[in-house]
């Protein structure tokens, strides 16, 4: 029986999609606001440890920051600190205004590891893919002479203390609070308008966080396999675990760019893993494409998938999150 749609149920169902847009929109800012806070309030700590005392203007306050940027233990462990309180924060307040429960993202789910591992040479071809058109961007800009700045996971001191402070950052707290923010809070907000429409958004959300082009490029390919193994898990468990493998590598690359006497074997090996990955990717998604390939939930309603994505991505607010993060975004850019 076909489908009869009215112009009330379209209606309803636009209301619906723009207020979960709006929902979306507002916890992303609100992280984003968090997020500032925290870095300015661990900054004023930071001085104050340092000096005794609060700094009285903003030369002060700068001289701290970049002493904070100076030492990548410091750094990682004044990352780990922001982030984790923005995420605590963002998770207080969605239980308060939401109703969503921490508990409810990160539910339990059989043999979470294993099924981690079967996903990760997936993202990990993915990664590595998306990795190389960065790199061709890259080039293409560097052609015309503007350069495009990205992450730098550069050690300042190979020891104990620095390292386990990147790996603390970069392959816990960052995976952990990073998925519960785009995939837990994104995606369920979302998904009861379309699963497909949610996991592009969560990438391309997660892809802009990041305020570089070629991050943007590589987050969004591997946000996309993240989403996909949330709405058919339904919990962020195993996309927590894959995000902490994938950004094993980088953390990896600095500790063995930072060896300066790294025997060949060690630089041999590191430089073919991810192409091993990306094979073992593409085996992995061949094998599992008919038995175990999860379709997004198509439901009937007044309005299509497309129309419902545009109501999300065109939304007011969450242009006003774009433009901020796309303003960020072009202070990366050197000309």
């Amino acid at each position: 029986m076909k489908y009869q749609t009215t112009e009330t149920d379209k209606k309803k169902v636009k209301s619906l999609v723009s207020e979960a847009a709006v929902k979306t929109a507002a916890a992303l800012i609100i992280y984003n606001i968090f997020t500032y806070i925290f870095s300015q309030l661990f900054i004023l700590l930071f001085f104050f440890a340092a000096n005794g005392y609060f700094p009285s203007d903003y030369s002060e306050r700068a001289s701290a920051a970049k002493l904070i940027n100076g030492s990548t233990a410091l750094l990682m462990l004044f990352q780990s600190a922001v982030t984790l309180c923005s995420a605590l924060t963002l998770a207080a307040s969605a239980r308060a205004v939401y109703k969503i429960k921490i508990s409810d993202i990160f539910s339990k789910t059989e043999r979470p590891l294993a099924k981690a591992l079967t996903y990760y040479p997936i993202a990990g071809a993915v990664n590595f893919s998306f990795t190389l058109l960065a790199v061709l961007i890259s080039s293409f800009f560097m052609s015309f002479g503007v350069g495009l700045k990205t992450a730098d996971f550069s050690l300042d001191v190979l020891d104990v203390k620095t390292s386990a402070a990147m790996f603390a950052y970069v392959c816990i707290v960052a995976p952990l609070c990073e998925e519960f923010v785009y995939r837990g809070l994104v995606i369920r907000l979302l998904a009861p308008f379309g699963e497909g429409a949610a996991v592009f958004v969560s990438a391309l959300t997660f892809g802009m966080m990041h305020a570089n082009i070629p991050q943007f490029i590589c987050a969004f390919g591997v946000g996309l396999v993240l989403g996909y193994v949330t709405v058919k898990y339904r919990t962020v468990v195993l996309s927590v675990i894959i995000h902490s493998l994938n950004n094993f590598l980088p953390f990896l690359q600095s500790v063995i760019n930072s060896w300066e006497d790294a025997p060949g074997a060690v630089i041999i090996i590191f430089n073919i893993f991810p192409i091993i990955i990306t094979v073992l990717g593409l085996l992995a998604a061949a094998l599992r494409y008919k038995k175990h390939f999860y379709r997004f939930e198509r439901r009937t309603s007044a309005v299509s998938s497309a129309e419902k994505l545009g109501l999300i991505v065109f939304n007011p607010v969450m242009l006003m999150y774009f433009a901020v993060l796309i303003y960020e975004t072009a202070a990366s850019v050197v000309i």
